[in-house]
């Protein structure tokens, strides 16, 4: 029986992507104009430190992270502030799930101080008693460590609890961590590896208790 549910949240909540993917090619293409939209997608779903460190690898650039910071994450952070709405599916969403006694946390390899602003912004300020984000990792997503430290903030065992998600990264990560996923795959990817997932929809508003309970093993 549904017993929680964690939550990614940025494309899965919030769509943070369509503001902070075009700032990162416009400040990568000063370092190698040859960096496509393909190439910063494959990155979806990784902690910012795993970005940085991929770009430099794959580019053989020496990108600065604090540099990195301020030209990319303050700017998207501004963005947010300014063009980011309510999330009402996920308004409706947490509240059912609360309503039915079911503990909700948040996953996510964003910083603390990110998911603050993007959760008042989405319409869910303190609805998240229970939240992981990178501060608290040693090793983000698609590590399970993120799912594990979720379980065991909410004293729950993996059997009773779903994902949901938007990426292969985060699907890897919550499978590993033992529990039932449900995709709702992030429409910047064009070819996501979805193998593996309990459920695949099309948007968030096609979930409910009722469908996640079920997918737990509970009656409908």
């Amino acid at each position: 029986m549904l017993a929680g549910v964690v939550f990614d949240l940025d494309g899965t909540l919030a769509d943070t992507g369509q503001f902070y993917y075009p700032l990162m090619r416009a400040y990568l293409s000063r370092f190698h104009p040859g960096i496509s939209n393909e190439d910063l997608l494959d990155l979806i779903g990784l902690s910012f430190t795993q970005k940085v460190k991929a770009i430099n690898k794959k580019y053989g650039l020496e990108v600065d992270a604090e540099q990195f910071v301020q030209e990319v994450s303050l700017k998207a952070r501004e963005q947010w502030k300014l063009h980011l709405t309510e999330n009402f599916s996920a308004q409706r969403l947490v509240s059912e799930l609360k309503l039915n006694g079911v503990q909700v946390a948040l996953a996510t390899n964003n910083s603390l101080r990110n998911v603050v602003l993007i959760l008042e912004k989405i319409g869910l300020p303190g609805a998240f008693p229970h939240m992981v984000t990178t501060e608290d990792l040693v090793n983000p997503k698609p590590h399970p460590e993120v799912y594990l430290k979720a379980l065991q903030k909410m004293g729950l065992n993996a059997t009773d609890v779903v994902a949901v998600e938007d990426t292969s990264i985060g699907l890897q990560s919550a499978r590993e961590a033992g529990l039932k996923v449900v995709v709702i795959p992030n429409p910047l990817l064009s070819r996501p590896d979805l193998a593996g997932a309990d459920l695949v929809i099309n948007h968030l508003s096609e979930l409910n208790y009722s469908v996640l309970n079920k997918l737990a093993g509970g009656y409908s």
